[in-house]
């Protein structure tokens, strides 16, 4: 199966500048407190005078506990869960409790931003961290600021803009499981202090955690590519133009199952003597490694394109922002239906063997059979 996505979107807005936070930053420190400013409202505020429920992390913070994905932020956030299935396609979001009304629909109830730009389309918000400055979870409705699909709650990821002096860094981790990641960024100005860049690269690789039965190569795994670059431009003191283009290669290889056989409930036309529900408790599920599952089963190859441009003009007491951005997302989903490299007549699966716990509700008439 092939996802083609590709949206324009250009939207103007008019902002009063923020008023000075009550809680100075000298206050702060002599807590031995950092203030945290969130642009949560389309505007810098302090973190403490923002009227929202919001969980925010910088870049410090993420790197410190390895958050690469949106996976990995939710699992730092409060009243956070994310699940992606077994294809890392179908990403959805959970706020206080409320996910996708419809998995075939292709919006969730929790939007997801990048610079203010809304990322469309489920399969396309999983986005790399890479050289991300500020993380913002937003929980409850944030309709009026952030529109539809935002009705659990808007992710808000601030990318970091170029800086005024030189800077680079190189970071590799390497761990088992073939597991690499290398990132290079370098940042600085090009023409004196009116025009500036920022480079980053990124590539990712494992092998995954599990073995694939008799066959070569692991499951679970990935090998991701990722490139971001943006110019910044300022010709006065007023007026600040952003250029932000990003480009992403992503393979995810098939998510490990286990395997169950069904025992109830009767399979459609060609398969009517054979069991159609694994009803009661999974227990003894056989695993991966049992299995030997088709190495392209439930795996994702594609990529990503992302331009923005964005227009800051300050008006006193008024700043104008035009934002205009193109995003696409080309994707190739597999599926390899019987689990099987040789065919299965009965066969039932679950994501993980050791959810040994795990109940299926079975359908109406659905009773054991023999």
């Amino acid at each position: 199966m092939s996802f083609k996505y590709a949206n324009l979107v250009l939207f103007i807005v008019i902002t009063s500048l923020p008023a000075r936070v009550a809680f100075s930053e000298d206050g702060l420190e002599a807590q031995g407190l950092e203030e945290i400013v969130v642009t949560a409202r389309r505007r810098e505020e302090s973190l403490q005078e923002v009227p929202v429920s919001i969980s925010a992390l910088n870049h410090e913070e993420m790197k410190e506990r390895g958050i690469r994905d949106l996976r990995d932020l939710a699992n730092f956030t409060p009243n956070f869960t994310f699940e992606s299935g077994p294809s890392a396609r179908r990403n959805v979001p959970t706020l206080r409790g409320l996910g996708a009304p419809d998995l075939a629909n292709e919006n969730n109830n929790v939007g997801v931003f990048i610079d203010g730009v809304y990322i469309s389309a489920r399969e396309s918000i999983n986005l790399s961290m890479l050289d991300i400055e500020r993380a913002e979870v937003m929980r409850g409705p944030q309709s009026a600021l952030y529109g539809r699909s935002t009705f659990a709650g808007a992710i808000n990821y601030v990318t970091r803009k170029p800086s005024d002096e030189f800077y680079g860094e190189v970071e590799v981790t390497g761990a088992q499981d073939d597991q690499y990641h290398v990132t290079g960024i370098v940042s600085g100005p090009l023409i004196g202090s009116t025009l500036s860049g920022r480079l980053a690269a990124g590539y990712e690789t494992d092998d995954g955690t599990y073995d694939n039965g008799s066959l070569s190569g692991g499951l679970g795994g990935y090998e991701n590519t990722h490139l971001m670059g943006t110019l910044r431009f300022t010709p006065s003191d007023s007026t600040e133009i952003l250029l932000d283009a990003a480009w992403s290669d992503l393979e995810t290889d098939s998510a490990p199952l286990g395997r169950y056989t069904n025992n109830c409930g009767v399979n459609p036309s060609p398969f009517q003597d054979t069991p159609f529900y694994a009803c009661g408790k999974v227990t003894g599920a056989k695993s991966t490694g049992e299995l030997g599952l088709s190495g392209d089963a439930y795996s994702m190859d594609g990529d990503q394109t992302r331009i923005n441009l964005t227009v800051n003009i300050d008006f006193q007491p008024f700043t104008l922002s035009s934002i205009t951005a193109w995003n696409d997302t080309y994707q190739d989903s597999f599926a390899d239906l019987d689990r099987t490299q040789g065919g299965e007549k009965r066969w039932g699966f679950i994501e993980d063997s050791a959810a040994a716990n795990w109940v299926q509700v079975p359908g109406p008439n659905c009773q054991p059979t023999p």
